[in-house]
């Protein structure tokens, strides 16, 4: 099949670097020309590649070799682990690329305007789809889509809790963004010990009933920095505790999706 040796014709030239990543492959015409074949079939090798990950297609300019994992890969002796930012090089741009460009042909009038400061309603109902895989059901008026996390923790440190508490219960150690956050607006924070042995559950309780806390701020699943995560006896000592003294769970489940 005349696709094939297409698809395989592509193959040979990227591993032998007559191609490299991020460079544009022929023309549909020009590999019509050169197979002596129609433009279906073409479309439809640059399609099969385009499956296995190896182009992508840019609307109006053709079709680019995606960059190999390989150099992406870090080449660095030391790596970094005190942050949690991906290393810039891994990120996939020629796949976003393409989506980029058609978000601007298809949205230009509403891109660069001000929309609604709830969110764009269409996302919110698309999250509303989404949290319902995961048995959490909010409706859209719900559901704030904010500029990133650290927006939204400033947000909840700053706002009234309708438990008109005050202070703020944190995993000690926990992200450095949110104690910094804490910090700047002027919220007293009250650490408590999570190890390696598990949260000091007696300290919790203690502050929960002594110190005022509007909220626990916990992150459950691989914790910054140490990587812990707690059992679903754990989750349930701890919602029982919130529920006895009337505080509030700030979760931060920024890698639940994984």
């Amino acid at each position: 099949m005349k696709y094939s040796m297409i698809v395989e014709y592509v193959k040979r030239e990227i591993s032998s670097g007559n191609m490299s990543s991020g460079s544009r492959i022929p023309s549909i015409r020009d590999m019509c020309n050169k197979y002596e074949c129609s433009k279906s079939t073409v479309l439809r090798a640059y399609y099969e590649l385009k499956e296995q990950g190896i182009v992508y297609a840019a609307p109006g300019s053709g079709y680019y070799i995606i960059n190999s994992c390989t150099e992406a890969a870090h080449t660095d002796t030391a790596i970094d682990f005190s942050g949690t930012s991906l290393d810039k090089k891994s990120l996939p741009y020629n796949e976003f690329q393409p989506f980029i460009t058609q978000a601007i042909s298809k949205y230009k009038e509403d891109l660069f305007t001000y929309s609604d400061p709830q969110g764009m309603g269409q996302l919110r109902e698309a999250l509303r789809r989404h949290l319902q895989n995961h048995q959490i059901f909010a409706g859209n008026e719900r559901i704030f889509v904010t500029t990133g996390s650290q927006q939204a923790l400033n947000i909840m440190s700053r706002m009234p809790f309708p438990n008109a508490k005050l202070n703020v219960a944190v995993e000690q150690p926990t992200y450095q963004g949110m104690l910094e956050c804490l910090r700047q607006n002027d919220v007293s924070v009250i650490g408590i010990t999570r190890d390696f042995k598990g949260l000091d559950f007696n300290a919790l309780e203690r502050s929960f009933r002594n110190d005022n806390i509007k909220f626990f701020y916990t992150i459950p699943r691989f914790s910054n920095p140490l990587g812990l995560s707690y059992s679903n006896y754990d989750k349930r000592k701890i919602l029982a505790l919130a529920e006895k003294y009337n505080v509030y769970i700030l979760e931060d489940d920024y890698l639940g999706d994984l």
